[in-house]
């Protein structure tokens, strides 16, 4: 096949096999950010619930970086369990926006770009149109020169308007 990924799939699978066995070895300090990455791996996967799981799990270890909000964010709305996708997307973009890059940078934190259009959707899906067009517009605002960034915000814009 043209785009044959079984190669990339086994890769992951066997990084994850080796964060378990290094999790096994290791005490609590390494729950938070193993749980991180196994869930990473599970999303990367498209393995929505364990990513979920472990992800929630890095979570409830207090390890919660912006990057592990962000992923458990994304997994939860594929599984259209947008209210609480949006809460964790909106820590995400609490968090990241403290640390984004120069404006002159470009391109953007992609994460950011897509949380943000992800939770604008999330929202419309809820029915709350106000707030999913204030994340279109937050794109625009943001990341003007941006092209996929500008598209896609625009496209969300009318979609709620």
């Amino acid at each position: 096949p043209r785009h044959d990924l079984r190669s990339n799939e086994a890769l992951v699978r066997e990084r994850m096999s080796g964060i378990e066995a290094i999790l096994r070895r290791s005490g609590a300090e390494g729950a938070g950010p193993g749980a991180d990455a196994l869930g990473r791996g599970h999303l990367a996967l498209d393995e929505l619930e364990p990513a979920v799981e472990q992800l929630r799990k890095a979570w409830d270890q207090e390890y919660r970086r912006p990057e592990v909000a962000y992923a458990l964010g994304l997994a939860l709305f594929n599984q259209g369990e947008s209210v609480m996708a949006i809460d964790q997307l909106d820590a995400f973009i609490r968090t990241a926006g403290r640390r984004l890059v120069p404006r002159w940078l470009e391109p953007p934190v992609p994460d950011l770009v897509t949380a943000r259009l992800v939770m604008g959707t999330a929202l419309l899906s809820r029915g709350d149109g106000d707030r999913g067009a204030a994340q279109a517009d937050a794109v625009l605002r943001e990341f003007p020169r941006h092209v996929e960034a500008h598209a896609l915000g625009r496209f969300l814009v009318v979609l709620v308007r």
